[in-house]
């Protein structure tokens, strides 16, 4: 699957036939490229390659300057996006055996499959997300086993209900840039000791670190200090931590509004 991304520096999508168009900073790698791409892939369980100009781009440190104002680059996952072709041919080469049918639920709603009798269980499942037009990578069949899938389908009773899950996304695909770790120290009186460490990327914004010291304490924080800088929640704007020269692990001081004493 291609999905474009148009760098101006910009990604864009074409999820709908339309391009959706994000500025990037010339000085992000292309490693940092691919960590952004991801928001846009189709689907998370897939890897991605990227291209620019029927060349692939490495995920590795080199910039991103070689290439040029809006240049299109296309987001290549390895994704499987059923069509329904696998199901009609499973019905096709076994259209002279007996059928049984299986109902899907999905979300609520039950859908209604037959099948061949003499399929495998394995084959079954891969049917059924043909049909459902659903992937597999993002999704599973309860109450079938690893070792069910050699087995013929004839093993369930007709008409058996099955019900289709669909996973949680690996990542939520919030970190961009260079993934490091960001040490949180209280900035209270008489107090100097680490409350957590925060997974994140140096592509992300000061405002992101705030938000993410606020939903591990569920305190507002007033501000937070990196170095001998002071960054004032709603009074900063959308810096990057790269942009203010964090390229690898720190620590900083948060100090909460009314703040008395660190009590997490």
């Amino acid at each position: 699957m291609f999905c474009p991304i148009l760098m101006s520096q910009k990604i864009s999508s074409i999820k709908d036939g339309t391009y959706i168009k994000v500025k990037l900073p010339k000085t992000i790698t292309k490693s940092d490229l691919y960590s952004i791409a991801k928001k846009y892939q189709t689907n998370y369980y897939s890897n991605i390659i990227l291209s620019c100009n029927n060349y692939l781009l490495k995920d590795d440190d080199s910039s991103i300057e070689g290439i040029e104002e809006d240049s299109v680059i296309n987001i290549i996952e390895d994704a499987d996006f059923p069509d329904g072709a696998y199901y009609k041919a499973l019905m096709k080469k076994n259209k002279n055996n007996e059928t049984m049918s299986f109902f899907f639920k999905v979300e609520g709603k039950l859908n209604k499959i037959q099948f061949p009798k003499n399929i495998t269980v394995s084959e079954m499942a891969r049917g059924a997300f043909s049909k459902l037009l659903i992937n597999s990578e993002s999704s599973f069949i309860d109450l079938i086993n690893k070792s069910d899938q050699t087995k013929i389908i004839n093993k369930f009773n007709d008409n058996k209900i099955f019900n289709i899950y669909f996973s949680e996304p690996p990542d939520p695909h919030w970190k961009f840039g260079k993934i490091i770790n960001a040490r949180v120290f209280n900035n209270a009186k008489n107090e100097n000791t680490i409350t957590t460490t925060i997974s994140i990327g140096i592509l992300n914004s000061i405002n992101q670190l705030i938000s993410s010291v606020e939903g591990f304490s569920t305190k507002k924080v007033k501000k937070i200090i990196i170095g001998k800088k002071e960054f004032y929640k709603n009074e900063i704007k959308n810096f990057s931590l790269k942009s203010i020269g964090i390229n690898d692990n720190f620590t900083f001081l948060v100090e909460f509004e009314n703040q008395v004493g660190f009590d997490i």
